[in-house]
Parts: C-alpha cells; sequence; structure tokens
C-alpha cells in the first residue's frame, strides 16, 4: 500500500509540473518518440493509428519515408477530439506526398477495427477512446491486427484526467501475455510485444 501511495504522490507532484511548465512540450515529445521508433523497424512499416485528431503524430512518424499508414478517426468531440467531422483537414495537413502513404477511415473504432483484416501491422498507436472499456475493447481489436514480432503502443497511460488507464493497461498486457515497457514521454507511453517474440529477440 506505501509503494502505491508513494507511486501516486509522484505522478500526482510530475503532473503538476507538466501541466505548470511542459503541457506545449507533451506531443512533441510523444511524436519524437514515436517516429524514433519507427526508425528502428526494419522496412516497410506499416502502421496503424487509432485516434488521429488533428494528425500531428500521423504527420511526424510519415517523416520516415519506410512509413505507410492507416488511421481510424470519428472526427468527433468525444475522448478529446476536435469535432472536425470529417478527415479532410488531416489530408490537407499533409500534404500530397505523405497523404499519397495513408489510408483514413471514418468512424467506431470499436466498429472499424474488426472489420480490418490483413496485411498485418507492424506498429500501432492506440489513442482513441480512454475510457476503461474502450481501451481494452481497442487493445482487444489491435492485438489482433499486430504482426508477429510488431509493437503496440498506448498513449496517455498517466494522464491525470485517466488515472486508471495505467493500471488498466498493465493489467491487459498480463491477461494477454504481452511484454511491457511504460515511458515518461507526454503523458506517458506503453510499449508491448508479445511475450513469445521477446524470447526469439
Amino acid at each position: 500500500m506505501a509503494e502505491i501511495a508513494m507511486r501516486q504522490l509522484k505522478l500526482a507532484i510530475r503532473n503538476i509540473f507538466h501541466r505548470r511548465f511542459l503541457r506545449p512540450l507533451w506531443p512533441i515529445a510523444t511524436h519524437g518518440f514515436l517516429y524514433r521508433l519507427s526508425k528502428e523497424i526494419p522496412p516497410p512499416v506499416r502502421y496503424l493509428e487509432v485516434g488521429v485528431r488533428e494528425g500531428d503524430s500521423m504527420n511526424a512518424i510519415l517523416q520516415n519515408p519506410n512509413v505507410t499508414a492507416v488511421g481510424v478517426d470519428s472526427w468527433g468531440a468525444e475522448a478529446g477530439g476536435t469535432a472536425r467531422g470529417s478527415a479532410d483537414h488531416v489530408k490537407k495537413y499533409l500534404g500530397p506526398e505523405k497523404s499519397s502513404r495513408v489510408t483514413l477511415h471514418s468512424g467506431d473504432s470499436h466498429v472499424l477495427l474488426k472489420r480490418f483484416k490483413l496485411p498485418e501491422f507492424n506498429l500501432i498507436y492506440v489513442d482513441g477512446d480512454h475510457s476503461e472499456a474502450g481501451a481494452i475493447e481497442d487493445m482487444d481489436d489491435c492485438l489482433k491486427l499486430l504482426a508477429p514480432g510488431g509493437t503496440m503502443l498506448v498513449d496517455d497511460i498517466d494522464h491525470p484526467a485517466h488515472s486508471y488507464l495505467r493500471a488498466t493497461v498493465l493489467a491487459w498486457a498480463a491477461r494477454n501475455n504481452m511484454a511491457i515497457k511504460t515511458h515518461d514521454v507526454g503523458q506517458g507511453v506503453a510499449e508491448m510485444r508479445r511475450k513469445d517474440a521477446e524470447t526469439r529477440a
């Protein structure tokens, strides 16, 4: 109990400091992390992003010319969205070359992901529904699309508005035999791979 209380205190202090001084840098840190990770994956990199929002993280990872991407978003106001209503703003933001390497799907991730077939993705970034049940469903659906040896990332695990998310992701990883590392970038990122892939590596 003391260990849990100490961790909660450290997270509270960290979040106060980040909100006051580092909030403008949260997305930059996460996007840089995404790009660097994509460069460590042997090409071609097949990338799936759940929760595209304004397209900033998609833009960052597409700086890697070996990446082709698929994005899913409702473009609504839920889950921190900006209620754009369509993906048009993302295509415009990315420009012609990057847009030629991305396919954007409009709708509910809990519906769309279940329709996806092969090819599988070797890098998946989950940043959509942040409710406990919604995050679990997105992770379940994405795991079925994760290629052997692939990496799944879950964003915002230490976000103060979603204090349950770290425990939710850790428990999900344990249930699904996933090796997990957490990174103190942005609002916290979980990096997961299947344990059998970790053993082979």
